[in-house]
């Protein structure tokens, strides 16, 4: 029926966005090995890529609803960007990844590209290390020490794109059924209201610590 149709368009995508993400997350710090004379390589330093903190961060939250990444790319690094353009020049890449008017959406060198659409909410804590307290989840917030940022939770509320009645029945007429956002929020009432299926899915990312 319908709700098993847009379910599972809901879980593909959700698929696809953890998919990209996490190729761009896990690849974030990442030094590249560049070859020299004879047998030997020599490596990227962190440096020259890692451009967007004082120390050295390769991520870095931009806003509760957005974030960014880089590494090399081209020969020594990933060669294409969030939506397979490639192979891209050497040198650094900064994708931003951000939600906006219900798309996932990243830019890389200005160029806007839709990841997925039909996202309603996106929330990310980030994972800090602590000398004391071990890994600490934070939500985003101006002074987290980025350097410092080994995981990411990102949270997707997923919606569809035409209503599913037989769903959103089971949150009128009194119903006492609870259905939370990624905040953790009864959204039980937009669901009634507007008759649209919703899904939330979650993913954890390790992320290369800062040097």
């Amino acid at each position: 029926g319908r709700t098993v149709s847009e379910a599972t368009r809901m879980q593909q995508d959700a698929t696809l966005a953890f998919d990209t993400l996490g190729r761009f997350l896990r690849s974030a710090g990442s030094v590249g090995m560049v070859p020299a004379s004879g047998d030997t390589v020599t490596f990227t330093p962190q440096s020259t890529y890692a451009a967007l903190g004082p120390l050295g961060n390769a991520l870095q939250g931009d806003s509760a609803t957005s974030f960014r990444t880089a590494h090399p790319s081209g020969p020594n690094g990933v060669n294409y960007d969030c939506m397979g353009n490639g192979p891209l020049a050497a040198g650094t890449l900064v994708s931003s990844f951000q939600l906006t008017n219900r798309q996932l959406r990243c830019v890389i060198g200005g160029n806007v590209h839709v990841l997925i659409d039909g996202v309603e909410q996106l929330v990310v804590h980030y994972g800090v290390r602590d000398v004391s307290n071990g890994l600490q989840y934070r939500p985003f917030a101006t002074n987290i020490p980025w350097v410092d940022v080994q995981s990411m939770r990102v949270c997707l509320v997923m919606v569809s794109r035409t209503p599913v009645p037989e769903f959103a029945d089971l949150f009128k007429a009194g119903s006492t059924i609870s259905y939370p956002d990624c905040n953790g929020a009864n959204i039980a009432a937009s669901i009634a209201a507007d008759n649209l299926l919703r899904r939330r899915y979650t993913h954890v990312f390790s992320v290369r610590p800062g040097i």
